[in-house]
């Protein structure tokens, strides 16, 4: 056996002998190929020098396999994959498989192509995707490759956006980069999971804008943004609510804000904000003194000695004027008032929590309390996020003194030492004054349920924080006392007979006088009108003085009224109109009210339609 062409395979081991046979056998050696053609070489089989036969060995191409992106960012087509092997060497079927339930193989060709069905899209909580593409023989793999498909690597800067509760008319900007998918300049998309706020993409930011929150809470959206077809995780979007400066529940009227530097209050409350939520947590305070310690970080200088005296002394407050820390019978009187709820989630040094109290009798009057946590008696900080602790004025002993205390799940009343360094919250001082046989709030309704911030006499100008908000009479349904219009004014008569208490917008345990207490407070008191000319610049205002005792007094602002047929406004700062809970006994369209001006005061009766002021007596 002779080879006369080809290079493929050498006789290794030829025949031999001269025995007559009828088979001979030989070796034939076969290197491993490195072409991507099928060699050939072909063998003479000779007998007495001629030759009697012969045949061709043929080798099979080298094989190979390929895909023509090993890594694909995002959400894909199918990709492209070729290979090399000669068809008689593949397997009949399937000589194409994928590792992959996903990453399946499409339209294999023995010509030698083949593609590979790739995620068409990603959320930020798929997995990445691998595969071995695996190129099968007649007797066993071929050749391997691999392919990956991973989800983009997003990161926002910064990771959440706050806005005020009116903060509508400039948008807030997030910076969006990737550490896998290169630069993002176009193709980026973005979605908010609320109507509220919007969101717009230029190149690799997204501004979102929001519209007013009316609502009594704050309101959270999440965005999410798609780049080559992968979703990202979220981010916040945090909108704050237009905080009451005052809630009164139970008849006391509370700061909405912890104290921060002596006569100041944080700015915020803890459900508008995120993280340590630092605007809402004021500063420290050591029982019945009027040194502010910060809520985070060491301190030096800390004052371990007992604190002194029986009570919160007015010297020592650390609240703003008119207010005081409360006593623990307001702190228990305020928990039984209250549903109590916990913020969800962890609570940590990280992320601030915070107790919210709920009035019982009116869920739109709330309190947030974050949990500021404490200094230690040596002044060292402790349980920041996770516990709140707030003073009253009210000593337990000499060395210990009453405070409320939260955590996650429940809240209390304690005692601990005098020493330590806690948050203060306020109540306004003596909020009610009682002339004759009534009980009368010193301040104007604000929103339902609420009260205006000041009294007048220490406001100048408009007086506005002393205004509260006007009413039709028998309704619940608040409206500004400034600007000329208003939209939606209701011109139908208000029904009933009195003021029923599903409309009273007085604070709980609070209604709305009769005729006859105006007419008693009236007789009881003397009367003195602001001097000085009354306008809209600057607004007059009434003060009734007990003629038994002068240090009981209420001001009354002259904020003026809303017309009945419209909504305009009258007599802004030049006369004051207040509503009594009763009808008129001569007209059902009319009801009895306070009347005064910057000379006299009265009583009269005027349409229900019109919107005025409204001042609370206790139930």
């Amino acid at each position: 056996v002779s080879k006369t062409s080809g290079t493929a395979v050498t006789v290794k081991t030829p025949p031999s002998g001269t025995d007559l046979k009828t088979s001979h056998s030989f070796v034939i050696t076969v290197p491993a190929s490195t072409l991507t053609t099928e060699p050939e070489s072909v063998f003479d089989i000779m007998v007495d020098g001629n030759r009697i036969g012969g045949f061709t060995v043929k080798q099979a191409k080298k094989p190979s396999i390929s895909v023509s992106t090993a890594t694909v960012i995002g959400g894909s087509s199918a990709v492209s994959g070729s290979f090399t092997a000669s068809t008689w060497d593949l397997k009949s079927t399937n000589y194409v498989t994928s590792s992959s339930s996903t990453l399946t193989i499409a339209y294999p060709s023995t010509a030698g192509t083949f593609s590979v069905n790739m995620k068409s899209s990603f959320l930020q909580t798929d997995d990445n995707l691998t595969a071995t593409i695996t190129l099968v023989g007649v007797n066993g793999n071929l050749g391997t490759c691999s392919i990956a498909q991973n989800k983009v690597v997003y990161a926002f800067s910064p990771t959440s956006l706050k806005f005020e509760f009116d903060e509508t008319s400039a948008g807030k900007t997030v910076t969006v980069t990737s550490s896998n998918a290169g630069t993002i300049s176009s193709g980026m998309t973005a979605e908010s999971s609320q109507t509220w706020c919007t969101v717009s993409v230029s190149g690799n930011k997204v501004t979102a804008k929001v519209t007013q929150n009316s609502n009594k809470t704050s309101r959270t959206a999440t965005v999410y943004v798609t780049y080559k077809d992968s979703r990202s995780q979220t981010f916040e979007v945090v909108q704050g609510y237009n905080v009451p400066a005052t809630v009164t529940i139970g008849g006391v009227v509370w700061s909405s804000f912890n104290v921060n530097t002596p006569g100041t209050l944080a700015t915020n409350v803890p459900s508008a904000l995120l993280g340590t939520r630092a605007e809402s947590l004021g500063k420290y305070y050591q029982w019945n003194r009027k040194v502010a310690w910060s809520t985070t970080g060491g301190v030096s200088g800390w004052d371990s000695s007992n604190p002194s005296g029986t009570f919160w002394g007015s010297g020592s407050d650390p609240c703003p004027s008119g207010f005081e820390v409360p006593t623990i019978t307001q702190w228990q009187n305020l928990i039984g008032a209250c549903n109590a709820t916990y913020m969800s989630g962890s609570w940590s040094s990280s992320n601030c929590g915070y107790l919210t109290l709920t009035d019982k009798t009116n869920s739109a009057n709330k309190l947030e309390f974050p949990a500021v946590g404490q200094r230690n008696t040596d002044g060292s900080l402790g349980e920041a996020g996770t516990n709140g602790y707030y003073w009253s004025s009210t000593q337990l002993d000499s060395y210990n003194a009453y405070r409320m205390n939260f955590n996650s799940s429940s809240i209390g009343i304690n005692g601990p030492y005098k020493t330590r360094g806690y948050s203060v919250r306020c109540v306004r001082k003596s909020p009610t004054v009682r002339i004759g046989d009534t009980e009368w709030m010193k301040y104007n309704v604000d929103q339902p349920g609420t009260v205006a911030a000041s009294l007048p006499s220490a406001l100048t100008g408009t007086r506005a924080a002393s205004h509260g908000k006007f009413y039709q009479w028998n309704r619940k349904v608040a409206w500004s006392t400034t600007g000329s219009s208003v939209s939606g004014w209701d011109t139908s008569t208000p029904s009933g007979t009195s003021w029923g208490s599903s409309t009273n917008p007085c604070p709980s345990g609070f209604v709305v006088p009769t005729k006859a207490q105006w007419d008693a407070l009236i007789s009881a008191c003397n009367a003195t009108y602001m001097s000085g000319s009354w306008s809209s610049l600057n607004y007059g205002y009434l003060t009734l003085t007990d003629k038994t005792n002068t240090s009981n007094k209420l001001e009354f602002p002259a904020v003026g009224r809303r017309s009945s047929s419209d909504g305009t406004l009258n007599e802004a700062g030049t006369y004051g109109r207040y509503w009594s809970s009763v009808q008129s006994t001569s007209n059902t369209t009319s009801a009895y009210s306070l009347y005064f001006n910057s000379s006299s005061v009265s009583v009269s009766s005027n349409n229900k339609q019109y919107g005025r002021s409204v001042r609370c007596v206790r139930q």
